[in-house]
């Protein structure tokens, strides 16, 4: 598929996403795995260069990790907290890539101060509330979200917020 990966949109033209540009991509990518989850299936690598953009339209690539849903977990005891975060085939798994994935773009905006002690994301990012509600949610720090469905309304809730 010809395009731009999200990736090579941020890191090599430095596309700039707000907020509100964010959540709107949300709505689309949603679009996409709400179908493949409803097809019983979840793609289980959703990332930034996983993502290619051409015109208005969007597509969600590579495959390869995908899984059933409520299949078999073929990591093993070895595999840490991210990793089963990322690749137990569940709805779950999905949305806390797509946490990452929010992440991302929103850190295009940011600029850091020289010298400044880290912090996290929650305090250097200059998000909404609700946003950043939700991305906890996503990346189960909050109670998860149990359908794709949820994190939609919660999407539209925060675009309505953001209007104001």
């Amino acid at each position: 598929i010809k395009g731009e990966t999200v990736e090579q949109s941020i890191f090599d033209r430095g596309k700039v996403v707000s907020e509100q540009q964010c959540l709107e991509f949300m709505l689309k990518l949603m679009d996409i795995v709400q179908y493949i989850h409803s097809q019983g299936i979840v793609h289980l690598d959703i990332r930034i260069p996983n993502v290619i953009q051409r015109a208005h339209e969007m597509y969600l690539i590579d495959y390869g990790l995908a899984a059933l849903i409520g299949s078999t977990y073929n990591e093993g005891n070895e595999a840490d907290e991210e990793t089963k975060l990322r690749r137990t085939p569940i709805v779950a798994s999905d949305l806390y890539a797509i946490g990452h994935f929010m992440l991302f773009m929103l850190y295009s905006s940011y600029s850091s101060t020289l010298g400044s002690p880290p912090v996290s994301w929650q305090e250097e990012l200059p998000i909404s509330f609700t946003t950043k509600q939700i991305i906890r949610r996503l990346l189960q720090i909050e109670l998860c979200y149990e359908s794709s469905e949820q994190f939609i309304i919660d999407i539209r809730k925060s675009l309505q917020l953001l209007a104001f």
